[in-house]
């Protein structure tokens, strides 16, 4: 079944071979691993560093950043920008991914719909960025919703990237505490590693490697992780462990803040939340 998740498309760069087992399940049946954009199949072959995305962020920054690439990678699910497909919106139309705003604590994207192409409406993105319950969806459990994550199956290695609201009754102290100032591309970094364990038996990974960017004049923080075992990505696939987490390190080192001029607030469309409306009964 193909998987379709509407974002950018990126480009190829350097390449490392981590997994031969692309295209089959464990059971070794072929599958479709592809993952498409816009109906474009992405990038397949060997885990790489891919192309940056970039986007504003709440009027004051230019926030951009490079993700894996590959055979089954899932691309970040950042929204296209949609002030690149309707004129009028210069100011916005440079960056490839839809800006987010902020308007009385909360933040939004704007997007169109199929029914009205040409109209901008905006959709509150809080369940990602506050680890808020979306309303009516009884799957979601209020928890941070990642804009990047990919799990690897034949390690058992994991890596994901998140903006969010720190809220210590979500266990964000616990992110920095203990943490070493780390200085990248002028920025500090607050890094927290700590040793992976053995869990054996419980197919289950644990983060090992925390990194955490609080952005400047923002209540926002970047964070990344990385997740392992000790017992089967360390001492069974070290190779590919170490491999991966040496990508993981790279899309860190690919992080760019750069501050922006905010824009003329009339020069966009009011900022006010879609609220999506109940379908009709059938009457029949």
């Amino acid at each position: 079944m193909r998987r379709i998740i509407k974002t950018a498309l990126w480009t190829a760069s350097t390449a490392v071979t981590v997994c031969g087992c692309a295209g089959h399940n464990l059971l070794g049946q072929v599958v479709d691993d592809n993952f498409y954009v816009g109906g474009v199949a992405q990038p397949k072959g060997p885990v790489a560093i891919g192309g940056s995305y970039s986007f504003r962020f709440v009027e004051k920054w230019r926030i951009s950043h490079a993700w894996v690439q590959g055979t089954g990678v899932r691309p970040c699910l950042y929204p296209s920008n949609v002030f690149q497909r309707i004129p009028g919106y210069p100011a916005l139309a440079n960056e490839s991914n839809a800006p987010m705003f902020e308007k009385d604590g909360r933040v939004y994207m704007g997007t169109t719909f199929e029914r009205a192409p040409g109209q901008i409406v905006f959709g509150e993105r809080s369940y990602e960025l506050l680890g808020e319950r979306r309303s009516g969806d009884r799957r979601f459990e209020g928890k941070y919703t990642p804009f990047c994550g990919q799990f690897f199956a034949a390690s058992r290695n994991g890596m994901s990237l998140s903006i969010i609201k720190p809220d210590p009754a979500k266990g964000t102290d616990a992110w920095i505490t203990g943490a070493i100032p780390r200085i990248i591309n002028a920025r500090t970094w607050l890094v927290k590693k700590v040793p992976p364990k053995d869990l054996s038996g419980t197919g289950l990974i644990q983060p090992i490697e925390y990194w955490t960017l609080k952005i400047p004049d923002t209540p926002y923080w970047m964070h990344l992780t990385f997740s392992a075992s000790l017992d089967y990505s360390v001492r069974q696939h070290g190779m590919e462990h170490e491999t991966l987490l040496n990508l993981f390190h790279q899309i860190i080192e690919s992080v760019k803040l750069e501050p922006i001029t905010p824009v003329d607030p009339m020069s966009i469309p009011p900022i006010v939340p879609y609220q999506s409306q109940p379908r009709p009964k059938n009457s029949g």
